[in-house]
This record gives structure tokens, C-alpha cells and sequence, in this order.
């Protein structure tokens, strides 16, 4: 694992403290955390998804009042060699 040393402004660095404080994690994990998230995203937007993306993948609780689309003809396949 690598170590990154950063400079901060007290007031970020007071804030940062206080928002994993609130989440029960050290320090270090929360900001690995965040910056995960945010090569994650732009990750996924430089493969084409859209902005916010992650934050929206599974975020409703249900599936309730979702239905796969209508799909197309398929063709019959009896066998993995067949073409």
C-alpha cells in the first residue's frame, strides 16, 4: 500500500476529522474511501457512463415498479458447436 502526505488548510483538515468522526472510521480510511469513489467516477465516465453513475447504481432499496424491456427475436441454439 502506498502512503500520500498531504498539506491541508486547518479548517479542511478540522472538517475532514469531524466527517469521519461522524462515519466511526479513522481518518485514513474515510479519505481512502472518498478517493476511491472519486477515481471510480472518473473511471466510469472516461468508459462512457455517465457523470454520477455510481452514485445511482443500486441506490433505490427495491425494484419495484421496474420491468425488463420487451426483448427480440432470439434464435434456437442446440448446441455450443453448432454456428
Amino acid at each position: 500500500m502506498s502512503i500520500v502526505t498531504l498539506e491541508l488548510e486547518e479548517h479542511l483538515a478540522e472538517t475532514l476529522a469531524r466527517a469521519a468522526k461522524a462515519s466511526q472510521k479513522p481518518l485514513s480510511v474515510w479519505v481512502m474511501e472518498r478517493l476511491r469513489a472519486a477515481a471510480s467516477e472518473d473511471l466510469a465516465i472516461e468508459n462512457g457512463y455517465p457523470p454520477g453513475y455510481w452514485k445511482l447504481f443500486a441506490a433505490m432499496e427495491d425494484n419495484s415498479g421496474f420491468e425488463a424491456p420487451p426483448r427480440g427475436a432470439v434464435r434456437e441454439v442446440s448446441g455450443l458447436d453448432e454456428n
